[in-house]
Formats: C-alpha cells, sequence, structure tokens
C-alpha cells in the first residue's frame, strides 16, 4: 500500500517539477543549449529570444515588476527633491 502511495506522490510531483525547469533548453548557457544569445545571425534570430516573458518563472516576474517599480519610484523621487542633479531648476524658486 505505502510503496503505491509513494509511487502516485512522486509521479505527481514530477509532474509539477516538469511545468517550470531551469534546465529547459532555452534556460541553458549558449554552449549547451545551441542557443546563441548575442549573436544577430538569422539562424538565431528566427528561434526566437529565449529568455522572453512567458519563459519566465512566475516569481522572476515578480521580482522583474518590483525592481522596475522600485527603480521608477526612486527615479521619481531624485528628479523631484535634487532637480539639479539633471540641470533643471526648482518650480518653488
Amino acid at each position: 500500500m505505502s510503496a503505491a502511495i509513494f509511487a502516485r506522490a512522486s509521479a505527481s510531483a514530477a509532474r509539477r517539477a516538469a511545468t517550470f525547469s531551469t534546465s529547459a533548453r532555452a534556460m541553458r548557457p549558449a554552449a549547451e543549449s545551441g542557443i546563441n544569445m548575442g549573436s544577430a545571425s538569422a539562424a538565431s534570430a528566427s528561434s526566437g529570444s529565449a529568455w522572453a516573458w512567458r519563459n519566465l518563472s512566475p516569481k522572476t516576474r515578480q521580482y522583474v515588476k518590483i525592481g522596475a517599480a522600485t527603480c521608477a519610484a526612486t527615479d521619481a523621487f531624485v528628479l523631484y527633491n535634487y532637480p539639479e542633479m539633471v540641470g533643471l531648476k526648482k518650480v518653488s524658486e
């Protein structure tokens, strides 16, 4: 009985692990996968981007969104409080 339960649980875990895998062809370095990220050749351009948004894990997408929002907020704060850093004048002066 326990062997059947273990087999079923491990098969279920294997299916869940297969939904996102960093060992997938698109996520491996170019030497292993055959995808050349820095080349502008027609062969690599036709295969599409290996680092496309749809290929990223949900957690990585969340980190990218948080990073972009943090950058935008920091830029707005610095431009508002220190406009002279980029050659602007404060509106209140």
